[in-house]
């Protein structure tokens, strides 16, 4: 498997996938790579909400159209929501590309479990995408970062979670994006900041992005380590970023 974890894939107020950081580029080779001389790939999106089947239908649609815009056709389409959870198996199987969409952590961790995904997932040879909370699930152990104070004051909420274990990088999205309103909560900041005196966070931009292939993981475009309470810059805008 080749997969990317993204902040975003999207250039931001539009609905094109962003060319930065050489992602589009990283992308067709990787599928040049798992899929090479196929002429009709096939596109998989994982819900994160699995009872909001007209948003689990936009986004999949979505994506096909700017796939296709940016010169990767996907004629084959299919989604996994509570429709067809049970069908996760074959339908991973017949994957080209995986998109992991973004939404709500925990909804789409307990999603991903009573759809078995992680199990599917384990002899994929394909490409995967996930997004925001599409990526932060595809750790090994997920941590629930809280995005309100009332998810904050909430002692029933679990701590961690396990994910699919498609990596062992923790990273946070949306650093710098004007609608998303954690980075201006100096709370919600704090407690990141205390986490990573145990976990190292990857702070990442919506540009920005990690990409995983045999065992190895190279960050692409701006980014910045979190670690033992302290944020530094580890890599700047087009710039690269070796993790293992």
């Amino acid at each position: 498997m080749i997969y990317f974890l993204t902040s975003s894939p999207f250039i931001p107020g539009s609905p094109d996938l962003n060319p930065a950081n050489s992602f589009l580029t990283n992308l067709k080779n990787a599928l040049m790579e798992t899929a090479p001389g196929k002429k009709s790939l096939h596109l998989l999106h994982v819900c994160s909400d699995p009872t909001d089947f007209a948003a689990t239908d936009l986004y999949s649609e979505q994506m096909r159209w700017a796939l296709e815009e940016a010169g990767l056709p996907f004629p084959t389409v299919s989604y996994l929501d509570d429709r067809n959870f049970e069908m996760a198996a074959e339908l991973v199987h017949t994957a080209d590309l995986i998109e992991l969409a973004g939404g709500s952590v925990p909804l789409q961790n307990e999603y991903f479990h009573r759809a078995h995904l992680k199990e599917a997932l384990a002899d994929y040879q394909g490409v995967l995408i996930g997004i925001s909370a599409g990526s932060l699930d595809s750790a090994r152990i997920v941590y629930n970062v809280p995005e309100s104070d009332e998810e904050a004051d909430d002692t029933t909420r679990p701590r961690y979670y396990d994910g699919l274990a498609l990596t062992e990088t923790h990273i946070m999205p949306h650093y710098q994006a004007d609608d998303f309103a954690f980075w201006k909560n100096s709370r919600l900041v704090s407690i990141l900041k205390e986490e990573s005196h145990t976990t190292p966070i990857y702070v990442l931009p919506d540009s920005s992005y990690v990409l995983g292939k045999n065992g190895h993981e190279t960050l692409f475009g701006e980014a910045f380590l979190l670690k033992d309470g302290l944020m530094s810059q580890i890599s700047l805008p087009e710039g690269t970023y070796v993790i293992s």
